[in-house]
C-alpha cells in the first residue's frame, strides 16, 4: 500500500499510466502536532496525516491539501433493532405518535489529497 510506504519513510515506486506524472492518495486527517524536520516514521507519519510535507518528502510530495468532506454516520445497531414487540403495538402508537425523519445528520470530516510525482 503506497500510503503505509509513505508513512514508513519509503517512496512507493509505482510505475503509473502513459501520460500521467503524479497519483494522488487520500488519508484521514488527524490534527497532531509533528516535527516536519524529524525522520523518525512516527513524526512522518503524524506529518502526513495533519496535511504537512515532512522535509524528506520535500523533492517527492507536490503538495498536500486538508479538505472537508461530509460523512453520513449510521448507527447499524439501531437500523437493526425491532422498534415494537408486536404489530399490535406498532398499530397502536402509530395513531398516537406523529413519525419523525430519523436519519442521522451529516458529520463533517477532514481529508488529506497528496499528489506525489513520479520519483
Amino acid at each position: 500500500d503506497m500510503i503505509e510506504c509513505l508513512e514508513k519513510g519509503i517512496i512507493p515506486n509505482v510505475i503509473l499510466p502513459d501520460g500521467q506524472e503524479t497519483y494522488e492518495l487520500e488519508i484521514e486527517y488527524e490534527e497532531k502536532e509533528c516535527d516536519k524536520l524529524s525522520k523518525s516514521t512516527e513524526e512522518i507519519k503524524k506529518c502526513l496525516h495533519n496535511g504537512i510535507v515532512p522535509d524528506v518528502y520535500e523533492e517527492v510530495i507536490e503538495k498536500i491539501e486538508v479538505e472537508e468532506t461530509k460523512k453520513k454516520v449510521v448507527d447499524e445497531s439501531a437500523e437493526m433493532a425491532e422498534p415494537y414487540a408486536t404489530e399490535e403495538e406498532m398499530k397502536e402508537r402509530a395513531g398516537v405518535l406523529h413519525f419523525y425523519d430519523t436519519a442521522h445528520p451529516c458529520h463533517r470530516d477532514f481529508k488529506c489529497n497528496i499528489c506525489v510525482s513520479d520519483p
